[in-house]
């Protein structure tokens, strides 16, 4: 399992629309930011995902950090990550939490082959 996973499943859970997306995604960021600074640095992404109360509990480590900001590229010189590489950091882990749950919907599948030629090419679209 991957350490958003548990935000992620909220996340995808419990949304309409693109723009329903959107602002779950801004919600969950100021409720990290809440001193609304426009940024957001390792140690307070950690902590403020721990406040989410999720179960399981998220546990981001530094090297977590850095994988799922694509080494860093997605944060300023600062090593912070802005509200808008955020919310494109969420969208982009989204897109492979869905991805990696669809595999294992396949895997598990007792269907046709059509049906699992269909799966897996929806899976990267």
């Amino acid at each position: 399992s991957h350490p958003l996973d548990p935000l992620l499943s909220t996340l995808s859970n419990n949304y309409d629309t693109c723009t329903d997306l959107d602002d779950r995604i801004e919600q969950t960021y100021k409720i990290l930011d809440p001193e609304d600074i426009g940024s957001l640095e390792f140690q307070q992404l950690h902590s403020g995902l721990r406040k989410l109360h999720l179960r399981p509990r998220v546990h981001l480590s530094k090297e977590d950090f850095e994988m799922i900001t694509d080494g860093l590229s997605l944060c300023g010189a600062d090593q912070r990550l802005s509200k808008e590489n955020f919310c494109r950091m969420i969208k982009r882990q989204l897109k492979i939490f869905v991805q990696r749950a669809m595999t294992d919907a396949i895997a598990m599948a007792n269907t046709t082959p059509e049906m699992l030629s269909l799966l897996s090419a929806m899976r990267y679209s």
